[in-house]
C-alpha cells in the first residue's frame, strides 16, 4: 500500500512538472502565433513617418522571443 502511494505521488509530481514545462514551451505557438499587425491606414496623407529606429535581436537562435 505504501509503495503504491509513493509511486502515485512520484508520477503526479513528474507528470505535473512535465506538463507544466510542455505548456510553457508550446503556449506561444498555440495562442500567440496569429497575433499579427493587421491595421490599415485609411488616409494615405497620414502615412508620413513620425519616428525611426532600429531593432536588435539579442539572441538570434531564440525563435520564440
Amino acid at each position: 500500500m505504501k509503495r503504491s502511494i509513493i509511486i502515485f505521488l512520484a508520477g503526479a509530481v513528474l507528470g505535473g512538472a512535465g506538463g507544466f514545462a510542455f505548456g510553457i514551451f508550446i503556449y506561444p505557438f498555440i495562442f500567440l502565433a496569429d497575433i499579427v499587425g493587421r491595421e490599415q491606414v485609411d488616409n494615405p496623407a497620414s502615412r508620413k513617418a513620425v519616428a525611426t529606429g532600429t531593432f536588435i535581436h539579442a539572441n538570434p537562435n531564440d525563435a520564440i522571443h
